[in-house]
């Protein structure tokens, strides 16, 4: 039950994520994004939550690292658990996989099960350069829009914001 996305703005990154979580047969409201700072890095995921909270807890530095001894420790798991991974690091956007694939993304980004219907909303409204402000408006309403059209995300919206560096 998951929408992340990234996207950039002319003052930095704006990440945003429905908040519905998954736990057992219940769905939750989750208080804050869907991400934490790890090693410099800001990362939203979707998927399951304890495998992405194993590669949160990792010692490893890269998040590739991480992710790919997660993946091992797993292996013979039953289930087909797996999470994916949004990273905003150093003002740009990559896409992880479980697999430990990784994808540089252009101005922004999404991930979970309304990633689809967010990147054609941004296709249609995304301009560079704008304004924070802007950018937290549209954001806003697209998750609104994949809501109402999926029911596996639910607003409200959450946001963090990750500056450029100076």
């Amino acid at each position: 039950m998951t929408i992340c996305i990234a996207a950039k703005f002319k003052d930095g990154v704006l990440c945003v994520s429905d908040s519905a979580v998954s736990v057992g047969h219940n769905r939750l409201t989750k208080p804050d994004i869907k991400g934490w700072y790890r090693h410099g890095s800001f990362i939203m995921f979707s998927g399951t939550l304890y495998y992405a909270q194993e590669i949160l807890h990792r010692e490893e530095p890269g998040l590739r690292d991480a992710v790919l001894a997660v993946k091992k420790e797993h292996k013979d798991d039953e289930e087909d658990d797996s999470a994916e991974l949004l990273e905003v690091k150093d003002g740009e956007i990559f896409y992880h996989e479980s697999t430990g694939a990784v994808m540089k993304a252009g101005d922004y980004g999404a991930i979970g099960h309304g990633s689809s219907m967010g990147l054609a909303l941004l296709d249609l409204i995304y301009t560079p350069g704008r304004s924070e402000k802007w950018l937290r408006g549209h954001l806003d309403n697209i998750i609104r829009i994949i809501e109402k059209y999926d029911v596996t995300v639910f607003r409200p919206s959450r946001f963090e914001v990750i500056r450029a560096q100076d």
